[in-house]
């Protein structure tokens, strides 16, 4: 385990188990490195074959381990593992699939095209990657330091010489709306993705495209359901939407939504999401403030 500098009782509690379990490994560094700084050191400190990156609030569902060991065996470059989404107490099922495929997924060297289309917004969850150490370290990392998603871009910058097998049955369970960076949302999911994503110019824009608009931001229904979350502002528009916008009609109305009271936006958006996907659980509870930010949402 990496842990960035912590100020909480980590150190404390690490010593302990670490002290218990002679395979548990802890390194405490001096100065927080940022998750993708830190997820780098945590491939680094390994020495097995495989790593397996995961966040401290992941739970490891039963049976998981065997799957993921018999899927390694198989020597492929990436194995990717599908997730179970529960409440924060970990006591209900959001949802059972994060992934929804009934069977294993098998993509041979040269099909990085295809995994890329139908797992890159699923690996935006750094517990689905489990990859070959050696090929992380073989990488260039530092393009993608302060992305947030350093692993995507270590696994889509080239091809992966063995390929990659995706595990259909959910190995991980996500503690939902547990994310420490809900503060940054807006500027995370509109522009440093979209950005990473775009910047695999080895794929086609059609790809790359079925992945994450270029510009999701520029669509005022996207800084609609933003609003709604709290997460889109007169500061996110002042910093990201109106430098970017030359139409006066959309810098209007990205200014409007920003004002509208978040009351409004959330149900305006739950019942338009309500209608449109009826049976997902998961999409009207994003419309909750967020829990950790440091600003409201005017």
């Amino acid at each position: 385990m990496v842990d960035g500098n912590s100020t909480d009782e980590t150190s404390a509690v690490m010593a302990d188990v670490s002290s218990r379990y002679s395979f548990v490994k802890y390194f405490r560094e001096s100065h927080n490195s940022g998750v993708d700084g830190d997820y780098d050191k945590s491939v680094g400190y390994a020495n097995g074959v495989y790593c397996w990156l995961l966040s401290d609030d992941d739970k490891i569902e039963s049976g998981a381990a065997a799957r993921v060991i018999d899927a390694c065996h198989q020597a492929r470059t990436l194995v990717v593992v599908n997730a179970r989404v529960y409440d924060q107490s970990f006591q209900r099922v959001l949802q059972d699939r994060r992934l929804p495929i009934a069977e294993d997924l098998v993509f041979e060297r040269g099909a990085d095209e295809a995994l890329f289309v139908r797992t890159a917004d699923y690996l935006t969850f750094i517990g689905g990657v489990v990859i070959r150490r050696e090929e992380w370290l073989g990488r260039n990392r530092t393009p993608y330091q302060g992305s947030m998603f350093v692993h995507v871009g270590v696994i889509f910058q080239a091809e992966l010489p063995n390929g990659a097998v995706v595990i259909a049955e959910p190995a991980v369970g996500i503690r939902y709306g547990a994310a420490s960076w809900v503060s940054r949302r807006f500027e995370i999911w509109l522009t440093l993705w979209p950005r990473l994503v775009w910047s695999f110019d080895r794929f086609s824009p059609e790809s790359r495209a079925a992945v994450v608009a270029r510009e999701p931001w520029r669509r005022l229904g996207t800084l609609l359901f933003y609003r709604a979350m709290a997460s889109y502002s007169v500061r996110e528009y002042g910093a990201i939407v109106r430098p970017q916008i030359s139409s006066w009609i959309k810098r209007i109305g990205g200014w409007l939504i920003a004002k509208l009271p978040v009351v409004v936006a959330r149900a305006v958006a739950t019942k338009y999401i309500r209608w449109r996907y009826p049976y997902d659980e998961i999409t009207p509870l994003d419309l909750q403030p967020p829990q950790r930010s440091s600003r409201s949402g005017s």
